[in-house]
């Protein structure tokens, strides 16, 4: 047996604190002790978020055995103080909503599995598509890592992105509506940031079930995807739609930087300039909001070509996503059943304010051939400006529930006109550069960023980066293995 404190392990910060206190000088922590658990209960379940929840269970053995005994409960009602009631039932649903597979990351290529395993997915899908509806408290069984990990995504990326959205639309001098200057005159209220960022789950929950099958045009697949518009309102799918709108306009900034500059894709002849209705923005969507993110707040370069490269190519392409599936629901016959369903969907959020039904009606009435009114072309400069997430009394003082309805007159553009010559010639000198081993940033009459592969220089006993055109096959496995080893370092 050892001496008394010897090789003792050292008491935590909780037992030093209560055993350690002045003398005469009643611990606040031994206060607590005897406070009944009714009380530490309510004080867990107020309390403002789970970060505060972790600090206050750690505090002493009273916080944490009382947390024990209701812990689901705590959480729910601390996960809801912090996210908001109108938004953690969609954070709920998102988390819980994870298939066999999906695409988290890029693929330069569809990727192949066997018959089995596509059939497992398209399963899952339709089992969670049926089934999809709000979650009720007293269904979810929380742990204090699944409250952390739902807490963690919503402040981190959620959050980000409604206001990244936010800041869009305030910098949008929109001639339909001039939401601009009313959100610098008037911030916008907690429930218009709800239906923002409600609707950003909306589209995770979206890429996660239809992104990584949808590079196949499936029928099943199509049908369940009808079936999951139809169980949200059509002003709540017209919001999805304004937010893939303002998604894609995050990416394609960074995509035209690199398209343009990117020996590879000089290479690969990508389009130097692109629009969200291109099958590869279409495939960067799919990899979800965090990424999404991620490619939104790159800066330089160097974090963009890492973000949008895969394996040094360029990305994937998906013709098969949600661009694809707003085009099915307007091309659907409005007499069908599957019409009806989507069009006559009640909301699937509650929602006081009837701003976004209003407005979105009177875009459906606008013109007779309209059916859905959910993604039509000719509406992009209402998307732009988030009509559809707006209260009422915002829209009525920007007149927008009083006709007329002013679509645009074409189509939007969304990148600067460049010459076919100028196009041209930047593929035709990447590919130059690339066939001589060069990789990196090119850009017209400036070739200091492109990266060579080193050479010996026999002249001089020096390496430096010249063009290499291997004359071997011996010198050219040489050449990767030095240029691999050079780029991953």
């Amino acid at each position: 047996m050892s001496e008394p404190g010897v090789n003792q392990p050292e008491k935590s910060v909780v037992d030093r604190t209560a055993t350690e206190a002045t003398p005469g000088v009643k611990s606040p922590l031994n206060s607590l002790e005897h406070l009944p658990s009714e009380l530490l209960n309510g004080i867990l379940a107020s309390l403002p978020d789970v970060k505060s929840l972790v600090s206050a269970t750690s505090s002493c053995r009273a916080m944490y055995s009382t947390f024990k005994e209701s812990e689901s409960i705590i959480l729910s009602s601390v996960l809801s103080n912090s996210l908001g009631v109108g938004i953690l039932p969609i954070a709920t649903m998102t988390y819980k909503c994870s298939p066999p597979f999906y695409s988290d990351n890029l693929a330069p290529y569809v990727l192949f599995h066997t018959l089995e395993q596509v059939e497992t997915l398209e399963t899952y899908i339709s089992n969670f598509v049926t089934r999809l509806e709000p979650p009720t408290p007293s269904s979810i069984k929380w742990t204090m890592r699944d409250a952390i990990a739902v807490e963690n995504y919503h402040r981190q990326v959620v959050l980000k992105l409604t206001e990244k959205f936010i800041q869009a639309c305030r910098a949008i001098p929109s001639p339909c509506l001039d939401i601009g200057r009313s959100l610098q005159a008037s911030p916008p209220s907690s429930s218009e940031k709800e239906r923002i960022a409600r609707s950003l789950y909306h589209f995770e929950i979206f890429r996660r079930l239809f992104g990584y099958l949808g590079k196949m045009q499936d029928r099943d697949l199509h049908k369940c995807a009808m079936t999951f518009f139809s169980k949200f309102a059509p002003w709540e799918n017209a919001q999805l739609a304004c937010i893939h709108d303002f998604l894609a306009r995050q990416i394609v900034p960074a995509f035209n930087d690199i398209a343009r500059h990117d020996v590879v894709w000089g290479e690969h002849s990508i389009e130097l300039d692109t629009s969200f209705d291109d099958a590869m923005i279409q495939d960067l969507l799919a990899s979800g909001l965090e990424r999404i993110l991620q490619i939104a707040s790159a800066k330089s370069y160097r974090e963009r070509e890492a973000l949008l490269t895969v394996f040094e190519m360029p990305p994937g392409v998906n013709n098969v996503f949600l661009m694809y599936y707003f085009e099915g629901i307007e091309e659907l016959d409005p007499e069908e059943d599957d019409a009806l369903d989507i069009l006559e969907a009640p909301a699937f959020f509650p929602d006081e304010d009837i701003g976004a039904e209003q407005i979105w009606r009177m875009s459906l009435n606008y013109d007779p051939s309209r059916d859905f009114a959910i993604y039509d072309a000719l509406d992009w400069t209402y998307r732009e400006c988030g009509y559809v997430f707006w209260d009422q009394e915002r829209l009525q003082a920007l007149g927008a529930l009083t006709p007329p309805w002013k679509p645009a007159e074409r189509s939007p553009q969304n990148y600067s006109p460049i010459s076919l010559k100028e196009v041209y010639d930047s593929w035709r000198e990447r590919s130059a550069i690339y066939k001589r081993g060069g990789r990196g940033c090119w850009s017209k009459g400036d070739g200091t960023r492109v990266v060579w592969p080193y050479r010996k220089n026999s002249s001089a006993d020096t390496n430096i980066r010249v063009p290499f055109i291997p004359e071997s096959l011996p010198e050219a496995k040489e050449f990767w293995q030095t240029f691999l080893k050079l780029n991953i370092s």
